[in-house]
């Protein structure tokens, strides 16, 4: 489960994420997506086919868009590597963030816990242009999130932001909000036509 909301101003409220594979000790294990309002889930495996008893790996590999947070001294990759919405816990978690090979991380943070938390269990090591971050220990519903700050010109951010699509435009509170805002402009102009535009009665 990956997080579907992005509460950061820097970058679109939305994550939009394409999987592109998942694998069962390297083979292609079947999988199914749906994408709710707090996180985006991804189910792995087939209920009619038990899977051994035994260690297993699990790669999942996924793209998400839009996730350069771009301030006036630096850029930013700020991003929430486990979700918040595990039902058990982790033991272990690492993450390695790869810049490309121009640039280097000249800060970087990590924040473990519940969503909002601001603990900091948990370590960053940067070699070259990779920093590697990893933490233990994560209790239910209790998130990893990293952070590193590089130089600006190292990723182009466009002028407008593309990322933007017609999903972020129909969810149900900006609908009802539009509607709400038609109906005020609607009840402004008929009552105003009905005190000074109606042609008096002869």
């Amino acid at each position: 489960e990956l997080p579907m909301k992005n509460a950061s101003p820097k970058v679109s409220q939305n994550n939009y994420y394409t999987v592109l594979s998942v694998t069962r000790n390297g083979l292609n294990e079947p999988y199914r997506v749906s994408a709710g309002f707090q996180n985006f889930e991804i189910r792995i495996g087939n209920k009619k086919y038990p899977i051994a008893k035994g260690n297993h790996t699990y790669k999942i590999t996924y793209e998400v868009e839009a996730q350069i947070h771009s301030y006036n001294d630096f850029d930013e990759i700020y991003w929430n590597v486990t979700g918040n919405y595990w039902a058990f816990e982790i033991d272990n978690v690492t993450a390695k963030l790869t810049l490309p090979k121009s640039a280097k991380a000249f800060q970087t943070a990590c924040y473990t816990g519940v969503f909002g938390s601001k603990a900091r269990e948990c370590d960053s090591k940067i070699v070259d242009n990779t920093v590697f971050f990893t933490s233990k220990n994560l209790k239910k519903e209790e998130g990893f999130t990293i952070a590193a700050g590089f130089p600006k010109g190292i990723v182009n951010q466009p002028f407008f932001r593309p990322h933007y699509k017609m999903e972020e435009f129909i969810e149900a509170d900006k609908i009802l909000l539009a509607i709400a805002v038609i109906a005020i402009c609607f009840a402004f102009y008929y009552f105003s036509w009905k005190r000074y535009g109606e042609d008096p009665k002869l």
